[in-house]
């Protein structure tokens, strides 16, 4: 009998939870919607996580305007600047966390970074990825503009152009 009465107060506080969840999730989801219409966005993918819980997720749209792919569980999305305040604030964490320093150098976490420069790619810093000090400049966005993976755009670094002297370059010329 003390099982059965347990169960059936945990089924109560669920459904309770559940029904709270469910009203919020249905707002959540007209606000997305009208945010979508109003906006124009073709697509997107809304995850919302409380306490390590999928409490919200549904995708929304089309991936691709002329052959109208609708967006997916799977669907890459290209943060663009998004990615610098995530980023940081993720090896700010790791740094708190005592799992790594801002003056490691980054192929001792990622072995498979690579810059077209040899030296700079040896003695590049964590702490260099957030202040432009690794010679890229606005003209290396061929890198990041499509939605793809993060191993591919690590790869093409090694093939973008150096552009070390860039900022001498400029000082010269002003």
């Amino acid at each position: 009998m003390k099982n059965l009465i347990v169960f059936v107060t945990c089924m109560i506080l669920s459904s309770s939870t559940f029904a709270q969840y469910d009203s919020r999730n249905k707002k959540l989801d007209r606000m997305i919607e009208e945010g979508i219409k109003d906006w124009q966005i073709p697509g997107l993918a809304v995850v919302v996580v409380k306490d390590g819980d999928i409490v919200f997720k549904k995708t929304y749209g089309v991936k691709d305007i002329e052959t109208q792919e609708q967006v997916d569980e799977h669907t890459l999305f290209s943060m663009a600047s998004t990615t610098k305040a995530i980023i940081a604030m993720s090896l700010g964490m790791l740094v708190d966390q005592g799992k790594m320093q801002w003056a490691d150098k980054v192929r001792d976490h990622l072995p498979e970074f690579e810059l077209s420069d040899p030296y700079v790619t040896a003695d590049a810093r964590v702490q260099d990825l957030l202040t432009h000090n690794l010679g890229f400049r606005n003209g290396d966005l061929s890198l990041f503009f499509d939605s793809t993976s993060t191993a591919v755009v690590i790869n093409r670094y090694k093939h973008a152009k150096k552009h070390i002297h860039y900022v001498v370059d400029m000082h010269i010329k002003t």
